[in-house]
């Protein structure tokens, strides 16, 4: 789970600075998709839009280590994720993923199901993936998504989903039990 929260000033000047950090997490074709969107990053609206990709193509790499087993002890740089109907020099994730958003309150408990290439920066062939992705939405729901969560499975080539079961709560009552 990412959620969307904006860079902190006291620790960083700008937007660009906050998703300097991370690009050594990204493959190269991942990084130019970055790249191009900072070049972009001068309103508010292109920063948000560039802070919602970084967000959400950690959140897709997290699911895939998360899947393997590994988590974050996996070198996020040795592999690029793409999702197969997604162009990545016209595209973002946040655009692809944001229009498939169904109007009206089923939006809410959406789940946005994507395959995926793996590719592995080492030269190994590269594997198919699904991810399933829910925008999480603030409770008046209203306005644009406030996080994601994405999950992963795989590997293999059919066309098997999974199930997806959306419960609602507050977080109090998950800090209750």
């Amino acid at each position: 789970i990412v959620v969307f929260d904006d860079y902190n000033p006291r620790l960083y000047n700008n937007v660009t600075e906050f998703v300097n950090v991370f690009r050594s997490s990204f493959a190269p074709l991942e990084q130019a998709i970055l790249n191009r969107l900072m070049e972009k990053a001068t309103t508010e609206e292109a920063n948000l839009h560039l802070l919602r990709e970084l967000y959400l193509m950690w959140s897709v790499k997290e699911a895939y280590t998360k899947a393997l087993g590994v988590g974050l002890g996996f070198d996020f740089s040795s592999f690029a994720t793409r999702l197969d109907d997604f162009d990545p020099d016209r595209d973002s994730l946040w655009q692809v993923l944001s229009s498939s958003l169904p109007e009206g309150p089923e939006r809410r408990s959406a789940v946005i199901r994507r395959p995926a290439t793996i590719s592995f920066m080492d030269g190994r062939p590269g594997e198919l993936w699904k991810f399933g992705f829910l925008f999480l939405w603030a409770n008046d729901d209203t306005g644009p998504p406030q996080g994601c969560a994405c999950v992963c499975w795989g590997p293999g080539s059919n066309n098997q989903d999974i199930g997806v079961t959306v419960n609602f709560c507050q977080l109090q009552e998950l800090v209750n039990g």
